[in-house]
């Protein structure tokens, strides 16, 4: 059982997202087909977002003050699922980006620049994944391995 989840910023930001695509999804050939498209690579791919790739982002603020907790270990294997599967990770995102820069383009040639804001929401998003979520995973979950002595300890002490 999962102890910690996703910050709910980042929850309540990819729920946003997926919502706007499903408004997108609604509008005549073919960006309705496009964004379909989309939310069908998206999906799987916020599913392990939220699974294992961004929970640990939750530990930051007890961290960043010090504190250890017995369910912080989770946050190894999350890490860890994460480094092995980063690869993956980065492919998804590129077919999201692919479908997306279809929709995009899509957008432009018919003037729904409501539409090509949307997309651009969504480009913003991934890099933000990329440079900031994804590594703070990694450093979390490393940060974590170094200081399992006190993490230890605070099990032995509750």
């Amino acid at each position: 059982m999962l102890v910690f989840e996703a910050p709910k910023v980042v929850i309540s930001e990819h729920r946003e997202l997926r919502e706007m695509l499903n408004w997108v999804k609604m509008e005549p050939y073919p960006l309705g087909e496009v964004a379909e498209s989309a939310i069908k690579v998206l999906e799987p791919h916020v599913q392990k977002e939220e699974g294992f790739a961004l929970p640990p982002l939750a530990l930051l603020p007890q961290l960043a003050k010090g504190e250890f907790k017995p369910e912080m270990s989770q946050a190894l294997d999350m890490a860890k699922k994460l480094r092995e599967g980063y690869d993956d990770m980065l492919i998804d995102h590129r077919l999201i980006s692919a479908a997306l820069e279809k929709l995009r383009v899509g957008a432009i040639n018919r003037n729904r620049s409501g539409i090509v804001e949307v997309i651009e929401k969504f480009f913003t998003h991934i890099k933000m994944e990329e440079q900031i979520f994804y590594p703070a995973t990694l450093l979390i979950g490393e940060y974590i391995k170094q200081n399992a002595n006190q993490l230890s300890f605070a099990q032995s002490t509750t």
